[in-house]
Parts: C-alpha cells; sequence; structure tokens
C-alpha cells in the first residue's frame, strides 16, 4: 500500500467520522485547516495485535468475534467479510454488485483524536 500522505488521509478519514458522514467509497474534501484541527493525543498511533467486534447475528443474537494480526495461523485469524457500501453498479443494466467485501487485516491501530468539536469534561 502506498503510504503517500497517510496522515493527512487518516485525519481526513476521522474527520469525516466526527462529522457524522458514512464511508461511501470516497472519502469528502476537506481543507487543510479542517485537516490540521485533528490531533492525537500525545501525537501517538498505538497498534495491537487483537481486537473484538461486536455484532449481531441475522436472528438477533449478540455475538463477538476476535481478530488476531500475530497468531500462528494469522490467515484465518485475520480474514474478515463486511457488507459492502455499494448497492447498484448502475451502468451495467442494473447489475447489484457482491454484498460483501473480503480482506486480510494487517494491522489493528487506534488513536485518541483531539477536535475542536469534541468537548473534554472539567
Amino acid at each position: 500500500m502506498n503510504n503517500y500522505n497517510l496522515l493527512p488521509r487518516l485525519k481526513a478519514h476521522l474527520l469525516g467520522r466526527l462529522k457524522g458522514n458514512d464511508y461511501a467509497g470516497e472519502e469528502p474534501i476537506f481543507t487543510l485547516h479542517e485537516i490540521d484541527e485533528i490531533g492525537f493525543q500525545y501525537n501517538h498511533v498505538y497498534n495491537h495485535a487483537t481486537t473484538s467486534i461486536n455484532y449481531t447475528t441475522y436472528n438477533v443474537q449478540r455475538d463477538q468475534d476476535t481478530i488476531h494480526i500475530h497468531s500462528n495461523n494469522a490467515l484465518d485469524q485475520s480474514a474478515i467479510m463486511l457488507a459492502s457500501h455499494k448497492t447498484t453498479d448502475g451502468d451495467d443494466g442494473g447489475v447489484s454488485p457482491h454484498p460483501y467485501w473480503y480482506a486480510w487485516v494487517l494491522g489493528i491501530h487506534h488513536v485518541m483524536v483531539e477536535h475542536p468539536s469534541i468537548h473534554k469534561a472539567t
């Protein structure tokens, strides 16, 4: 993966989520000033080997899966499937694209985001 402009792209993605924009395949365009307002607490990105995902099953039960990226059988533990955001191609007679995306998780990270729109308790 090309990490050219990774930090501004990450900040634009986070800003879109803070503003309540759903991901629709393309990130919204923000000004450099808007992107620069995003900060990371302690200027740090945290790395993890595992994460747990809570979800609702098809029969409306709660469940949890754990993703491991450094396990002995990493390909089985880090393969994921998620719903595609696309609903129709439009140009080929209305044929719907595949409803899921398949991927391998290469890394698990988190940041503590600082932004003027996030109010801190005093």
